[in-house]
């Protein structure tokens, strides 16, 4: 948890963490303000989208297949 008072990115896969860690939660939202930027990826809905500059929806399913082919 301390490392998200100083990280510029979080990616999240599949989980909400507004929804399932609400801790973890708690301290993206409030590391936002400051330039933190959020990626979600998650093919289902995922509260924490309306706090993210990027957010994906990949096909349910394919999440391990879509990174691995972004990634290179």
């Amino acid at each position: 948890m301390a490392s998200l008072d100083s990280a510029d990115c979080v990616v999240t896969f599949g989980v909400d963490l507004e929804k399932e860690h609400e801790v973890a939660g708690f301290f993206v939202k409030r590391q936002i303000p400051n330039g933190l930027k959020l990626i979600v990826i998650d093919s289902a809905q995922n509260k924490m989208s309306h706090w993210a500059k990027v957010t994906l929806k990949p096909v349910k399913g394919i999440t391990a297949e879509y990174i691995t082919d972004s990634c290179g």
